[in-house]
């Protein structure tokens, strides 16, 4: 009896712990370090290819990532249009589905023009050289 007593109450402190963990994750969502200037429809009428990344505020990759992401933003701002979507908003699951977005964070770069979009590769998201280089290859195969 002893040993289940103390079964349950493990039960329960880890119920606790994974709520309360979850709870501070929603309590933080302004921290996520994402923002957008700009929706993805309006980025999808511009005539610069878009960088669209999907991510959710309880991700730690995704805050992770912001930071690098933000510094990228701020040197190809002439280049691409960043839209940063939440993929736990119901409002972006449409787009999620689309992109079939099956882990976070994820980016694509999408051509405006044709609808045509790539997948960059994750190894390259917390290494900013290779993401850049992604980029950059992109732009020079790009027509626009």
């Amino acid at each position: 009896m002893k040993a289940l007593f103390l079964k349950l109450i493990s039960v329960l402190f880890l119920v606790t712990v994974a709520v309360g963990i979850n709870n501070t994750s929603f309590a933080v969502n302004s921290s996520s370090g994402y923002s957008s200037d700009i929706t993805y429809e309006q980025a999808m009428t511009m005539n610069k290819p878009v960088i669209l990344e999907f991510y959710a505020d309880w991700c730690g990759a995704c805050k992770r990532l912001a930071p690098t992401l933000n510094d990228i933003k701020t040197e190809y701002n002439s280049k691409f249009t960043f839209v940063c979507l939440n993929a736990d908003k119901p409002e972006n699951s449409v787009l999620s589905s689309k992109y079939n977005v099956t882990s976070l964070p994820s980016i694509f770069i999408v051509d405006p023009k044709t609808g045509k979009s790539k997948f960059i590769n994750q190894d390259y998201y917390f290494n900013p050289t290779l993401l850049k280089r992604e980029l950059d290859n992109f732009l020079k195969k790009y027509p626009g």
